[in-house]
This record gives structure tokens, sequence and C-alpha cells, in this order.
């Protein structure tokens, strides 16, 4: 175990004592000395510490403490079910943790639905809609010159027509009626990935993310603009860089047996059987994956999935977030 004392420049609040070390990595502790405050660093060798020490409960505000993690690949490898068990077991290791799973509404960096409206088109919407005002913006995120509004939350419609028409035909991502500039779409994501950052500083020891950062964005660059492998890293670490004090991770699930998997998330998902010509995508897309991150900024961690060996896999993975 080693200590290190360091000088805290923002103020610690000392709420209480307790003997409690089971499964928990320290990774700060504060105490307040007078007008002296001091952070006490504690790295035990191994995570899966005894009881054997004191924590000590602080107010949060340690700036750039919190991790992202990305749950990454095809379609039927497990992401879902990955990205809930690896915050359930950080969650029993005394981490505060935030998770988005695939098509969560309430996802701050990703968007399916999702209005794109320049200032003008947005206000032009709340003035002739003005009996639903605060719908509209309490579903709007917020871009550098553009609005994004969401307009369904799952298959449920937030608004009512004709309105919820208009959204459609000014959608943002999923078969725009209206395409947008490939560099504008990535001028829009870098805006609101950093808003995130902004926003979020240090609520969670975690977050984790399902396909936000490399499953989606592929589906949407070679759906709409049949982008290069060279055009879709550029995107990618345009992203990375905006979450970049967060320490983002890549965790990427490959399977040698595509179809297999497929065909267990088919089942899964009471699917009809997958057919070839989903089998061929989804094969193209993994090689495609395989291609892209070696030309991003960040490591990618690959586990192979394909013997389902999930407890080993999700072991690792912690290792690998709080090292």
């Amino acid at each position: 175990m080693t200590i290190a004392l360091a000088v805290w420049r923002k103020p610690a609040l000392l709420l209480g004592f307790e003997i409690w070390l089971e499964k928990r990595k320290f990774q700060l502790v504060a105490v307040r000395f007078g007008w002296s405050q001091l952070i006490c660093v504690i790295m035990p060798s191994i995570w899966t510490a005894r009881t054997i020490g004191m924590k000590i409960y602080i107010e949060r505000g340690w700036y750039g403490m919190m991790k992202i993690i990305f749950i990454e690949g095809v379609s039927g490898v497990g992401k879902s079910t990955t990205t809930q068990k690896l915050h359930d077991k950080l969650c029993d290791m005394g981490f505060c943790v935030d998770r988005y799973r695939e098509f969560d509404f309430p996802n701050p960096i990703d968007f399916y639905c999702t209005a794109y409206l320049k200032i003008d088109e947005y206000e032009g919407i709340l003035a002739e809609y003005n009996e639903l005002v605060d719908v509209i913006k309490n579903n709007t995120v917020v871009a550098d010159g553009v609005r994004l509004v969401r307009y369904y939350n799952n298959k449920t419609p937030l608004f009512p027509e004709p309105l919820l028409d208009v959204l459609r035909k000014s959608e943002f991502c999923w078969l725009p009626t209206n395409l947008i500039p490939l560099h504008e779409y990535t001028r829009v994501y870098k805006s609101v990935w950093e808003r995130f950052v902004q926003d979020t500083k240090n609520q969670f020891d975690y977050m984790i993310f399902d396909g936000s950062l490399i499953h989606h964005p592929i589906n949407d660059m070679t759906r709409m603009y049949n982008a290069t492998h060279k055009q879709i890293a550029h995107h990618l670490n345009t992203l990375i860089k905006a979450v970049g004090s967060f320490d983002p991770q890549i965790v990427y699930l490959s399977s040698d047996d595509i179809t297999e998997r497929l065909r267990k998330a088919h089942i899964s998902r009471k699917q009809s059987e997958p057919t070839e010509e989903q089998i061929l995508f989804w094969t193209k897309r993994k090689q495609m994956d395989m291609a892209v991150m070696k030309q991003l900024s960040i490591p990618c961690n690959i586990y192979d999935i394909t013997q389902e060996n999930w407890d080993e896999h999700i072991n690792l993975m912690l290792d690998n977030c709080i090292k």
C-alpha cells in the first residue's frame, strides 16, 4: 500500500467515520484540519481489500476523477448485458456509477429520433406552439448555434401532430430528410459532448455508455454519408478528445461466431432468425470496427466472448477500470 499527501485547493466537508473498506478501492480521502485541507490518496495493491481501514465521507468536488467507459461491439455480442453487469459490480464495490444502455432516452451524448434545428427555426417553433413551450424546452439539447429536440421516448411520441411531423422532417441522424454536411454533424456532436463534460463535472466515479462512441456513430456515418475509415476515425477522435478529462476507456466485445451471437440475440429479443444479409452486414461491420479502432487516439481493450466466459471477462474489465 502506498500513501501520498497533497494540498487540496477545494474545501472538503468531513461528514463522518466508518470502518468500511470491503471491496472498495480508496481513491480519495480528505480531512479538514482547521484552515488547512489535506488529501490522503490510498491505493491498495489489490482492489479486493478486506475490511482493514477507515472510510471518511466528503463532499464531491475534485474535478477530473470521473472515468467514462464505452461498451462497444456489433449487434448481439452482449453490450447492454455487460453494461449492466459492470455497473452492478462497481456499485457493489462502493463506487458511484451511472449507466446508459442502448436507446435509453436520457442519454446525454447519444441520439435517436432527435430534430436538428437552427436557432431561428427553434425560436419559430416555440412561438408557433407556445402551449408546448415547456415540453419542448425540457426535451431540448443545447449545442453551439443549434438546438436538438428529442421527439420520441423509445416508441412513445413526446409531441402531438402537427408538431411531431415538423420535428420528424428535421431529423438529425436517423434517416434524415434533410441531410446536414458531415463536418456539421461532427461539429454538433463535439459541442454536445463538450457541454456534457462541463455539466457533469464529478458527479460520479464512473459513467458507462452502451454503444455511444463506436456502434451508433458508425451506423449513422456509413448509412448517411458512406464515410471512409479515415472520416469515421476523425469523428470518433474528436469525441474522444472532447471527453479526454474523464479518462475515456473502450471495452470492445468480440466474437469469432457472429452468426451464433446474432441467433441468440434474436431469440432473446423474440425476433425472427437473422437473415444471411444481416449476418453478412454485421460480419463486415466488425471488420470495419477493427480497422477504425486502430486509428483511434486511445487503446481499445478487446474481449473475446465467443466462449461466453462472462465472469472472467467482467473481472478483467474491473481490473482495467480501476487500476
